[in-house]
């Protein structure tokens, strides 16, 4: 299924991902998708697992060879 001409494409969807690092939740159920043109925005306190989350996604996106 191609979309329509001019409509915003998913470059980039999660869905229920999860954290835990040294026995702390960091995220559970985290679900969310990225089109062409939009902006996403992080926010939260130091140690919520904003870092994590951008260091998890670069590893997914990575080829393995």
């Amino acid at each position: 299924m191609t979309p329509a001409k001019g409509a915003n494409q998913v470059n980039l969807q999660a869905r229920a991902l999860y954290c835990e690092r040294d026995d702390r939740q960091l995220f559970a159920d985290l679900s969310f998708s990225v089109c062409s043109g939009d902006l996403l925005q992080l926010a939260g306190p130091n140690g919520a697992g904003k870092t994590t989350l951008l260091r998890l996604l670069a590893e997914i996106g990575r080829a393995h060879v």
